[in-house]
């Protein structure tokens, strides 16, 4: 049976080192893809919403006020 893959999220301090990950990763043959800051805020998102209790109900207004703070 085939062993799952996983991923790993790497945040750089800045461009030079990026480029030095990158350039690593591909002489090891290792795929690799940078992410924008919107796409780290959603898999942030994706993360908690998998952990949220979906067994209670949020009035729709409730949630509106807490977004809009």
């Amino acid at each position: 049976m085939a062993k799952k893959s996983a991923g790993i999220i790497i945040r750089t301090k800045n461009s030079k080192e990026q480029a030095f990950l990158i350039g690593l990763l591909d002489r090891l043959g290792v795929s690799g893809q940078v992410l924008t800051e919107d796409e780290l805020l959603d898999l942030g998102l994706a993360k908690m919403m998998r952990g949220v209790d979906r067994s209670k109900r949020v009035d729709p207004r409730t949630a509106m006020k807490i977004l809009a703070s």
